[in-house]
């Protein structure tokens, strides 16, 4: 008896070891299936942001913005620091205001502190804030202009509470230009903290909405601009500003030109001769064992190379792959088409027409 009541415990433990290895193998392969749409739908959303049949770009580095021309009259920039760079921004100002009652940095600190201590559940670092509006050199600016687009711009993001802002002058490229230092408390009269919600692009509308009013338009010509092809990507634009820092040509290279050459070409060999007589380098990245993995792209002349996937998504290796196979093989038709009358001497007229 003792014998057949060991042996069901022992049946019933190994039934419930099964149930629960079925239980583990079947969450094992719900996450799996999980991390696979999580990735699909990543991907796709990715290929829709770049994709050029809609001429969109993933950054504000990338696109049309230099290709105009065009530079913004007044640029807003998030800067560091908060209430510590006053002091800093104070000792370099040509020109102060603002609507606290502190007389000196130490005194304006207490009052933004003050702010902070209304928001406890805000961090005292995130309630005050530090933004730089800087004016384009390409147009006069005075400093009473400055400071009225100054306080026109805190009034269009929201912000009537504490402030402070100190104007200063440099030299850029030669030409003279100001920008203002802007610390600005997100604590509002009614109590409120103001939202960050999206906040660079609120804060850079309101730059263009000021400059606007002020001064008839948003955006001017630029300085010593060079008509050029704009960096389609961030990993393009990011790889012209390097170009541009070390003083050599950038290595991004216009997408159309490539996709010209990929039409008529049949090898490898052959799409890189086409591309050269443009300007363009062409290189195949190989693995370790040597098969090939990629197509790498530059402008004649520059330092580094870019991956042809990053320049466009439909450039990538196993599509160019697929386009010069299906090129070889319509030549190949092409050729056996008219392989029939090269023996022959037959002249233009006794040939059969169409076909």
């Amino acid at each position: 008896m003792t014998k057949l009541h060991t042996a069901q415990r022992r049946a019933a433990g190994q039934e419930r070891l099964r149930e629960a290895k079925e239980a583990r193998d079947r969450a094992r392969v719900g996450r799996a299936l999980i991390a696979a749409l999580t990735k699909a739908s990543r991907t796709a959303r990715r290929g829709q942001r770049s994709s050029p049949g809609r001429n969109r770009v993933t950054s504000r580095g990338a696109g049309s913005f230099t290709r105009r021309g065009k530079t913004p009259l007044l640029l807003h920039k998030k800067a560091k620091g908060g209430a510590n760079a006053d002091g800093y921004a104070e000792r370099k100002a040509i020109h102060s205001f603002g609507n606290m009652l502190g007389l000196n940095a130490r005194e304006r600190a207490a009052e933004f502190a003050q702010d902070a201590r209304r928001h406890p559940r805000a961090r005292a670092a995130g309630v005050t804030r530090h933004s730089i509006l800087s004016f384009s050199p390409g147009i006069e600016i005075t400093v009473e202009q400055a400071e009225r687009a100054t306080r026109a711009w805190v009034k269009r993001i929201g912000a009537d509470g504490n402030f402070v802002a100190h104007v200063h002058e440099e030299l850029r490229g030669g030409v003279r230009t100001l920008h203002v230092h802007v610390l600005w408390s997100r604590s509002l009269r009614d109590g409120r903290l103001l939202a960050l919600s999206h906040d660079y692009y609120v804060h850079r509308q309101a730059a263009h909405d000021v400059a606007e009013a002020l001064f008839g338009t948003h955006e001017i010509d630029r300085l010593g601009f060079v008509e050029c092809p704009a960096a389609p990507t961030d990993v393009a634009a990011r790889a012209a500003q390097r170009a541009r820092r070390l003083g050599g040509p950038a290595a991004w290279v216009d997408a159309h030109q490539v996709r010209q050459a990929i039409t008529v070409a049949r090898t490898p060999a052959e799409l890189q001769q086409l591309l050269l007589r443009r300007g363009i380098e062409l290189q195949v990245s190989r693995r370790p064992d040597g098969s090939p993995r990629g197509l790498l792209l530059r402008r004649a002349g520059a330092r580094e190379w870019l991956s042809a996937g990053a320049i466009a998504r439909d450039l990538s290796f196993p599509r160019v792959q697929a386009a010069l196979a299906e090129n070889h093989e319509r030549y190949a038709q092409k050729a056996q088409r008219s392989a029939p009358y090269q023996d022959h001497n037959l002249t233009p007229a006794d040939r059969p027409r169409g076909g």
